[in-house]
């Protein structure tokens, strides 16, 4: 994605999760893709508000498709739940500004750039620290910080050298990775045991922490039993496909119709699974009545048990088998895991958000708050055992949030850092963009709401006057009727222009003309394709400013004078320059349609910009009012119709097919 684009941000649909065990937290979250984002989700699941710090082209993970629910990564959704996101490049001054202000305000720092990866932007520990020194600082690294600090941290790469490989697999294939990103999520659950045990530090003393994870730590203190073996023992652990070296069996069983995971880790569980398998004598068999030698003999110890199971299916067996008190499972899909999690009352999935906007996601945590069976008196009607993930669950990301205590908008205090200091155009192209634009680009975009803003008596003009006039107690309603007209012939151009160019643009992937003969050749190709298909070009022609739109130059003057004459405004431009050699006449290049060049120009989504549009045509409608309170009009529009309409025959509508 460029530089200028949008981060494609979503706003979260629920109230924002200020109440739980860390309500009243702020982590500011730099981390990205697996490790770090699942901490903070942890986090921010309970109750911590988390503002995610993306940079211009967001977080990869939002790039990896399919999977997709609507347009957006099920990966991205899967571990960014219940946070808020602001795309700042850390490059520039006034988003590095902004960073270092949230870092300084934070009560969590998480990050997993390379080691040093932040210092030159003055968010590396240190720095943090020295202008923060109650944070939490939560560093999560592949190698760590020593000889390892230049290798980067993949989970693939890490199940590889740790040895975790070595262990997956059957003994005589191949090694294999893990289904999921296992240490990488490991690593994650480190970061949050560590940030808390830092923050329980704090309330102790005041004092911040430094918190450190690798994944290569993570993974060989992960790998538990194995890792010991090895450390205490001096073995070092082979592949063994599904068995495990010290317990038998405990490894998936053929039965009538699929394979089972059969679990029998003490005596007692041998004697139940013997007795459920008609086979109680093997539990007296001294050669299988210890698990020392049940692993010994596995080799014969083994078709024994695969001759009783093969009498039922894999289902049956479980349920048998669960009753009876022995460990057991079927090898199920992911489908499969979900549908037995429903059946067993742990209702794994919860909604996160509201309405169209609620989006499915797993659940991480379940607690009880008070004894089971004891009714809740008032508060939100929640059950008794569900409060997570987080107290009041929220959509991924959102523009701002109100606590007790503040408002924030775009990771920035409402009142501190808005409020007086940011321009209400600056303010919307920020919102829009989740970027905070440049004071060239800010000049360009309310150049364009200026353009856009009023026309006189317009239709949309109108029609709110008239609203107003029936109904004086609804500005409101009088300002959508205005609004709700703004169709394809009034403000519709600004979009049809900008998705017109935007469409011809495109296929040419950033290989753009370079002089105005090689845009002039683009546009007439672009012309007479348009115009052997029978379709008009958006944005020619004017029905009032027929020998020229005045805001046309004065557009394209001042995005040349700010640098932002783009892609989108030169094909306009050329098109200005070669209409006439294929349409026969000439035509003033309508301003709405600069506008929404420029926008395009300006990174904005092409499919708001005709909400560009209704933004500047609101301020128009507010003055309209503004007038008609001071000079009414709407009353004599209505009487000059009324007084001058005049009966007429009824002329039956007849269908052109009848």
């Amino acid at each position: 994605m460029p530089e200028d684009s949008d981060a494609r941000t979503t706003e979260r649909s629920g109230p924002s999760p200020t109440t739980g065990p860390l309500g009243g937290l702020l982590v500011a979250d730099f981390s990205r893709i697996l490790a770090g984002p699942y901490a903070t989700m942890l986090l921010a699941d309970l109750g911590a508000e988390v503002v995610k710090v993306e940079g211009p082209t967001g977080d990869d993970t939002r790039t990896w498709k399919p999977p997709v629910r609507g347009d957006t990564s099920t990966y991205y959704l899967g571990v960014n739940r219940n946070k808020r996101s602001i795309a700042l490049d850390l490059k520039r001054d006034d988003d590095n500004r902004t960073a270092r202000e949230l870092a300084r305000r934070a009560d969590v720092v998480i990050e997993n750039f390379r080691p040093g990866g932040l210092a030159r932007f003055g968010l590396d520990a240190d720095s943090v620290r020295a202008a923060n020194p109650g944070v939490v600082y939560c560093s999560i690294t592949g190698f760590g910080t020593r000889e390892g600090r230049h290798v980067p941290g993949y989970d693939l790469m890490v199940q590889a050298v740790s040895g975790l490989m070595s262990l997956t697999g059957d003994p005589d294939g191949p090694p294999y990775r893990a289904g999921i990103s296992v240490f990488d999520v490991m690593a994650g659950n480190h970061a949050t045991i560590g940030i808390l045990a830092a923050l329980r530090h704090r309330d102790d003393t005041g004092e911040g922490q430094l918190v450190e994870v690798d994944l290569l730590s993570s993974a060989l203190t992960g790998l538990v039993n194995h890792s010991s073996a090895y450390v205490a023992g001096g073995a070092v652990p082979t592949r063994m496909g599904n068995a495990h070296p010290s317990v038998f069996p405990y490894e998936p069983l053929p039965t009538a119709d699929e394979d089972l995971i059969v679990t029998a880790a003490n005596d007692r569980q041998f004697r139940a699974l013997c007795e459920v398998l008609g086979a109680a004598h093997l539990a007296e068999d001294p050669r299988y009545s210890t698990n020392a030698g049940r692993t010994e003999h596995r080799a014969t110890l083994r078709p024994l048990l695969v001759e009783r199971l093969a009498e039922r299916g894999a289902l049956e067996w479980f349920d048998l088998l669960v009753e009876a008190g022995v460990p057991s499972g079927p090898i199920q899909t992911i489908d499969g895991g979900f549908a037995m999690a429903e059946r067993f009352g742990l209702d794994p999935v919860v909604s996160v958000g509201e309405g169209d906007r609620a989006v499915p996601t797993t659940r991480t945590r379940r607690t009880r708050r008070r004894p089971a069976g004891v009714a809740e008196r008032g508060g939100t009607g929640m059950n008794d055992q569900d409060h997570g993930p987080g107290t009041h669950p929220g959509y991924p990301t959102a523009l701002g949030a109100s606590s007790p205590t503040a408002i924030t908008l775009l990771g920035q205090d409402l009142a501190e850092d808005v409020m007086g200091k940011v321009g209400f155009g600056e303010l919307a192209f920020w919102l829009a963009a989740q970027r905070r634009p440049t004071p060239g680009q800010t000049r360009v975009f309310e150049a364009v709401l200026a353009a856009l803003a009023d026309h006189g008596f317009t239709p949309t003009a109108i029609v709110t006057r008239l609203t107003y006039l029936s109904a004086p107690d609804s500005v409101q309603g009088a300002l959508a009727a205005g609004l709700l007209g703004g169709g394809s012939r009034f403000l519709g151009v600004t979009e049809d222009t900008g998705r017109f160019l935007h469409t011809v643009l495109a296929p040419l992937d950033g290989e753009h003309p370079t002089d105005d003969a090689a845009w002039d050749a683009l546009a007439l190709g672009t012309l007479q394709g348009e115009r052997a298909a029978g379709r008009r070009i958006p944005g020619l022609g004017h029905h009032v400013h027929k020998q020229g739109d005045p805001r046309t130059p004065a557009l394209f003057r001042i995005a040349r004078e700010e640098g932002q004459f783009g892609p989108h405004l030169r094909l306009f431009e050329a098109i200005g320059r070669t209409h006439p050699r294929v349409l026969g006449r000439t035509l003033p290049l309508n301003g709405a349609g600069v506008c929404g060049a420029a926008l395009a120009d300006l990174g904005l989504p092409i499919e708001l910009l005709r909400g560009f549009a209704l933004l500047a045509r609101t301020a128009g409608l507010v003055g309209q009012l503004a007038e008609e309170l001071r000079a009414p009009v709407a009353n004599d529009v209505f009487l000059s119709v009324d007084l001058n309409n005049r009966a007429v025959d009824p002329d039956p509508y007849t269908p052109d097919h009848l």
